[in-house]
């Protein structure tokens, strides 16, 4: 304490500039908090969205990595870690300062024949009672080691499991997804087989009584579904998608050609209702003759120029009669 005025005030000054360093101090963390609160979330970490994401995410890639591979999941290594030290740090206290660093680096040693015989070359010159306690931990080390392997042990068992379980269900859905697939083929097969469908085309559809048409529209189904549910080479895939994608051109393309046929046909059947008949009829009473081709069996004619040739000789002759 100050034994004079002087001292007194200064050490007054003293305590008041340290009153307010504590002031302002305090003034700027209220100033933090209020900030704080301004700008912190509105909800508790654990109700966040994103917090809630990833910590479903840590737990299932945790669980993954149990699984596969559990040795190497850090709690798993803490665990047995922690537990294998606690044993050594109590050998390292029975063997003495002088012995602990020797002690400790055999226990950590796998188990074999030079590891026991360094043990027991260390523990003879240790009390019975010293003995019998490295006994006990190297009990408790096999023991630890024991139980961590068939964490492993019964890890992989685990992995195992969830391997053919994930592979059955993985079968199980594919063969879900072809039987949606073979049934949504046979609905569009039958779509475009119906000639009264909008989605018809003519390639695909069955002809009564033409058995070879048949066929080729069975071949032609039969292979659409191999393209779909068998294993092809791309140089197949790639030919089967350019005619595909070539059809409709070719569709349209053979419909404008029975368009043009069914056009001639027509006319065709036109002209060949306008010509005469070979028939010739008689002359009607008081009325002109009415003058059809002659018929003779014995005298065919090979062309329409040799039937115009006759018929005109034939209305020559009868004008001279």
């Amino acid at each position: 304490m100050p034994r004079d005025a002087k001292g007194w005030k200064a050490y007054k000054q003293a305590a008041a500039d340290r009153l307010h360093t504590v002031a302002e101090e305090n003034a700027t963390l209220k100033r933090q908090i209020e900030e704080f609160k301004k700008t912190a979330p509105s909800t508790k970490l654990e109700e966040d969205p994103r917090y809630k994401t990833i910590d479903e995410e840590n737990r299932k890639l945790s669980e993954q990595l149990r699984i596969v591979a559990i040795e190497k999941h850090p709690r798993f290594q803490q665990f047995y870690d922690n537990k294998i030290n606690a044993q050594i740090d109590l050998a390292k206290r029975v063997v003495g300062p002088e012995n602990a660093d020797r002690i400790a680096t055999l226990l950590k040693m796998p188990d074999n024949d030079y590891r026991a015989q360094q043990i027991d070359e260390l523990t003879n010159s240790l009390s019975p009672t010293q003995q019998a306690r490295i006994g006990s931990v190297l009990n408790s080390l096999e023991s630890i080691q024991f139980d961590r392997q068939a964490q492993i042990d019964q890890a992989k068992t685990d992995g195992e499991r969830l391997f053919n379980e994930a592979k059955a269900n993985a079968e199980k859905q594919q063969n879900e997804r072809k039987g949606q697939l073979e049934t949504l083929f046979q609905n569009v097969t039958q779509s475009v087989s119906d000639p009264a469908s909008k989605d018809a085309i003519s390639v695909f559809q069955k002809q009564d009584g033409n058995e070879d048409w048949n066929k080729g529209v069975d071949a032609r189904l039969a292979y659409a579904k191999s393209l779909l549910f068998d294993s092809h080479t791309p140089e197949t895939m790639i030919k089967a998608a350019l005619q595909a994608s070539a059809l409709p051109g070719l569709l349209k393309s053979h419909a404008e050609a029975l368009d043009k046929i069914k056009t001639l046909e027509a006319q065709v059947k036109g002209m060949s209702a306008a010509q005469p008949t070979l028939e010739q009829k008689q002359k009607p009473e008081g009325g002109p003759a009415t003058r059809t081709f002659p018929t003779d069996p014995k005298r065919p004619y090979r062309s329409s120029k040799e039937m115009a040739a006759a018929w005109v000789q034939d209305m020559n002759r009868e004008e001279g009669e």
